[in-house]
């Protein structure tokens, strides 16, 4: 595979484990990862069993597959004893209860390792991102920040600054304040329905300085600057520039 196929399985990867984590019994979307690996890999499609040697030898290319699993067994399983276990649950129809429980929690690993690997010649800040954020503007109430923090779990939301002409972040803790330190319920509602700009101009909302970097930025160049606040990633100037958010977890 050419590192665009690794970008794109990786992603595939990713959301196919987010929606495990947010279902106990939900590893079906990671075997389906695995077969759409499997198929592109071998060019038709087969089972699990058959796609194996080919998934591991991806695998290989990250320590967690084997290398760290041996050293600490108690903590890591190795990769092929995660994919035998999903590729026996495949066909079992009792996918229910704890044994759901645990092969869920064996695909998220399985996952981990197979990204790990995949991303093991990624040396680059947009080989990392995630695509198109979700950005805060300035004429949108309050309430609806709040809501995409909490539906998307996002600590920052980006938000361009048009009289500075450079990017800041809206920070979960300050819309957390600002909502908090309301006096009763009326005053409550009152900020939820707030424009955030006008709360942004009363200093009730204070934003934070965003670094930003270019798609070409090397990866170990930028985790320098990287700490608790994500890094923006832009292509050029203004408020369309912005092409990716970085955040530690992406790099972890």
């Amino acid at each position: 595979m050419d590192l665009e196929q690794k970008l794109y399985f990786r992603d595939q990867l990713r959301t196919a484990r987010a929606k495990a984590l947010e279902d106990a019994e939900g590893f079906q979307d990671v075997l389906f990862c695995l077969e759409g690996i499997g198929v592109h890999l071998l060019g038709k499609v087969e089972s699990l069993f058959e796609y194996k040697g080919k998934l591991a030898h991806i695998a290989a290319n990250s320590p967690l597959a084997t290398d760290v699993p041996a050293i600490a067994s108690t903590w890591h399983s190795s990769f092929d004893t995660l994919y035998d276990d999903l590729r026996h649950a495949r066909n079992d129809a009792a996918h229910q209860g704890a044994y759901a429980r645990t092969l869920t929690s064996h695909a998220v690993a399985l996952a981990l390792i197979l990204e790990d690997a995949l991303m093991s010649e990624a040396r680059k800040v947009s080989h990392f991102m995630v695509r198109d954020p979700v950005c805060a503007k300035r004429w949108q109430p309050v309430s609806f920040i709040r809501q995409q923090m909490l539906i998307h779990s996002f600590s920052y939301l980006p938000l361009f600054d048009e009289s500075e002409t450079l990017w800041m972040l809206v920070p979960e803790h300050s819309v957390a304040r600002y909502l908090r330190s309301a006096k009763g319920s009326t005053d409550r509602n009152r900020r939820l329905a707030t424009p955030l700009g006008k709360a942004i101009c009363s200093r009730e909302i204070p934003l934070l300085k965003a670094s930003t970097v270019s798609p070409d930025t090397e990866l170990d160049v930028a985790i320098r600057s990287l700490d608790e606040h994500p890094i923006l990633i832009v292509n050029g100037e203004g408020p369309d520039s912005l092409v990716g958010i970085l955040a530690a977890s992406d790099v972890l």
